[in-house]
Order: structure tokens, then sequence, then C-alpha cells
């Protein structure tokens, strides 16, 4: 402090590692000394920054002490902190943090429980290739501070973001932009982030989970519960119960223990299916179906092999296009069951279609011979539009016949294929019991008498089936049942 500050009594003090600068004026002063520029000069100093921010609260201390002339202790200026960096961070596009819990619908005074289908809320969050999940953010460095004497004070800069992003499964840009690479269920455990293909529910598919729509593998710890959907493009792994509910499986289907469908749900499976038991359901399966235990009063269409080699087959109708082999068909109690060999979905659904077309396109061509006869009767009056409309009759004619034709000669090579392609081979290793029907290419034939296994099945054309008990001669079924 200067010597004629010190005459005046006025000083600055810096306090704590120049954080504050604080001025003192004895109340004794001569107010004619205590000034703005004065106390300005006091400051400067002791090397405080003077901005006009404390330049001003100079001024007002000056002003002040002119009117009541008492002590002054305050604070003229204090250090500027640092804006310290912020860390690198993820932050989730609204509705696609797998951290937060899926909303509720929101139900209001006019709507009703009932219009609301709660099967549908999901709590997986699933995404397609191209979608915007998140943004990661870069670290910032911060704002430098200052302290009372204009010092710098520097901030701690930020870190970056320790977050893991799966590099396979999604992509970062150079905004920070993260973009699925590919579909899948969005996962973040552990401090990375990726896009599964294989969405794994830890218990039950229910009111907990909502319907699986997932385009990947979907592995189900549990059951699925009754009314439920699980569809998945990729192969479905059940480690319970499979209720009344719809299974829609691009792939293949392991069912650990069963499905108990109450006449309500359906399979639709794409590759093989596998199960201990199937009661009631209605399916669909494109290659094999392998049962361990049961088949009851199901609905089913099985695309390749039927495996139930120690199982049953009670009640319901099942065709099978492949070979089928059979523990037991039927029951004592005689429960009528029907088993179709020998047919092609795929071909017979391509054949009913070329049947349904061939009748429209002969129906159209009738019609059209009809008019064709009507305008050659009256052929020396017709007009010239007349004349233009009878050209162009006949072309539609030609076209008519040619497709007629066409129609005809693919609905020929398909039955064909079918008379190639399928196969009639049935296996029974214990019985095959009364009310059985057996149907190969639209012939039934019902068992009337329980007939004893092993026995195998086949198809004589043109006379019918045969079988043929453990090592004893080919008979015709109508000599055995």
């Amino acid at each position: 402090m200067r010597d004629d500050a010190g005459q005046r009594g006025i000083e600055v003090r810096i306090e704590g590692d120049a954080a504050k600068a604080r001025l003192i004026i004895p109340a004794a002063t001569d107010p004619a000394s205590v000034t703005a520029e004065a106390l300005k000069s006091v400051a400067c100093n002791e090397g405080v920054v003077v901005g006009p921010a404390v330049l001003a609260k100079l001024a007002s201390i000056a002003e002040e002490f002119w009117r009541q002339n008492g002590a002054v202790n305050e604070v003229i200026a204090e250090a500027v902190p640092p804006k310290h960096g912020q860390d690198g961070r993820l932050e989730f596009v609204e509705g696609f943090d797998p951290a937060m819990p899926m909303p509720m619908p929101i139900i209001g005074p006019d709507d009703g429980a009932d219009n609301i289908d709660f099967h549908n809320i999901s709590s997986c969050i699933t995404v397609s290739e191209g979608t915007h999940v998140a943004t990661l953010r870069p670290p910032e460095a911060g704002e430098n501070g200052h302290d009372v004497l204009g010092n710098t004070i520097a901030p701690t800069p930020g870190r970056a973001s320790d977050v893991v992003i799966d590099v396979d499964t999604l992509a970062t840009g150079e905004d920070g932009r993260v973009t699925a690479r590919t579909s899948g269920v969005l996962q973040f455990k552990s401090n990375e982030l990726k896009v599964s293909q294989v969405l794994d529910i830890k218990e039950f598919v229910d009111f907990s989970t909502g319907n699986i729509d997932f385009d990947g593998a979907v592995s189900i710890a549990e059951g699925i519960r009754d009314q439920f959907v699980v569809k998945a493009s990729k192969d479905i792994t059940v480690g319970g119960l499979i209720e009344a509910a719809t299974v829609i499986c691009g792939g293949n289907l392991a069912c650990r223990r069963g499905m108990a469908a109450k006449d309500r749900g359906q399979l639709i499976v794409c590759g093989e299916a596998r199960g201990v038991f199937f009661n009631n359901v209605r399916g669909w399966i494109k290659k094999s179906l392998y049962v361990a235990r049961e088949l009851m009063n199901c609905d089913f269409i099985v695309g390749g092999d039927l495996n139930c080699h120690r199982g049953t087959i009670i009640g319901g109708r099942t065709l099978v296009a492949g070979h089928a082999y059979v523990g037991t068909l039927g029951s004592r109690a005689g429960i009528p069951t029907t088993l179709v060999l020998g047919t092609v979905p795929r071909l017979n659904t391509k054949l009913k279609k070329l049947a349904v077309l061939a009748e429209k396109l002969r129906s159209r061509l009738e019609a059209d011979r009809e008019r064709l006869e009507a305008f050659q009767s009256v052929a020396q009056s017709l007009t010239e539009k007349q004349k233009e409309e009878l050209h162009a009759l006949r072309e539609e004619i030609a076209d008519l016949e040619q497709s007629l034709v066409t129609c005809r000669q693919k609905h020929s090579e398909l039955k064909d294929e079918l008379r190639r392609t399928r196969v009639v081979d049935l296996h029974v290793g214990n019985v095959i019991h009364r009310k059985v029907t057996i149907v190969v290419g639209g012939v039934e034939t019902t068992i009337d008498k329980a007939i004893r296994g092993p026995l195998r099945m086949g198809w004589r054309p043109p006379t019918g089936l045969v079988l043929r008990q453990g090592d004893g001669p080919v008979r015709y079924l109508r000599d055995v049942a």
C-alpha cells in the first residue's frame, strides 16, 4: 500500500488467493479525499483490475460516504470462477432409452380401458436399420476464469465419454449421431450400447412385455401367456408352456415343454418345429415337426416329415407332405383322428389357384365368342367404330385362348410334379386304433378295427393303400381292416 493512501487511512486488502478485494475506509477519513478516482488509485496500486463494474462500485461507495461519513468495509471485486468443462455423454433420442420405462397410454375421461389393447404395449425397444437412436456429445473444454488481480484461473476440462458403441451394429457420424446399422433390439448394458439380433425375455411374454414383433431371434425363458403374439423373423425358443397364443416364426421353433392352445392358439413356422406336446393347436409348419409325446385335437399342415416316433396322435386332422413316424394313432375310445398323406400343400395351393384362373378365362372366352358371333351376323352393316371393336375383340379372344392354353399346361405340369414329389409313407410303432381315417389323393380309408404295429403303410397306384406288419407280407389295407 502506498504512503499517500496510508495517510488518508484508506486501504484495499486482497483476500483468499486473490478471490476478493476489500475496501476499508475509516470513519474519520476526510470526505474530500474519498472520490471515485482516489479509490480507483488505491485499488490499482494493489493490482486490482478495475473494470466498469468495480469503478461503478467505487463511485457508489464514495457517494454514500459523502452522505453518511461512516466507516466502510466492503468487497469491491470478486474473482470470476472458471466454467469447468462438461464430460462427454450419450443423449438418447426420446423413446429410445432402454433404461426408461415405457409410458402407459393416457386414458381420458371419455376413454375406457376396454378400448386399449394392453397386449400391444411393449417394453422392448426395437429399431430398424438407419434409425437415429442417440447422439454422442463430445467433452467440453470449459471457459477460463480470473481472480481480482487479473490472473487466469484455468477450468477443469471435460473427459471423453466412456460409453462403448458397438461398431458392428451401430454407426457414429461426425456430428455424433448414433444410428442403427441393422434391425434388432436396442440394449445398453455394462456401459455398452448395441443392437442385438437376439431378444432375450427373462420370464414370460405377458403384460410386462406386451406382444413381441422382432426382426431377429427371440429367446423366452418361461412361457407365452394367453392371447399374446410373438413374431420373429428368425428362430424362437420357449423354455416354458405356450398357452393360447399366436406364434409366427421365420426360422425354427423350439418349445421345451409344449403348447396348450384351447382351440384359440396358432403356430406359423417357416422352419422346423419341436415340442413335447401340442394340444388344440392350429398350425402350419413349412418343414418337419418333431413331437416327443402327444399331438391332440390339432389341425396341422406339415410340409416336411412328422416325427412322433414314441408319441400319440389323437383327434384332429394332420396333413403330412413327407414321411410320418408315429407311435400310436388314435385312441382306444375311438376318437375320430384324420391323417392326410401324399399331399404337398405348396403345390396343392398353386393347383387350386390355377384351376380358378382357368375357369375365369374359360368364362370370359365363352362370352367373347358369343359377342363375336353377334358381330359376324351383321358384318355387312357394321360402322367404322364397330369394325374397330370387332378387331379388338378378335385380339382379346386370341390372347384369352393363349392364356388358357398356358394355364392348363402349367396345371398339368404341377400335377406331374405333385405325383413325383408326394410321399405316402406311414410308420406306426404301436397301434392304429379304430376310427382313424387315412386320406390319400382324396380317397378316405377309415380303420374299423385296431391294427397292431410295428407296421409301415404306403400307396400302390392305382389300387390303393398297402401295409406290412413287422416282417410279414405286403397286403392291401382293405384286407386287414
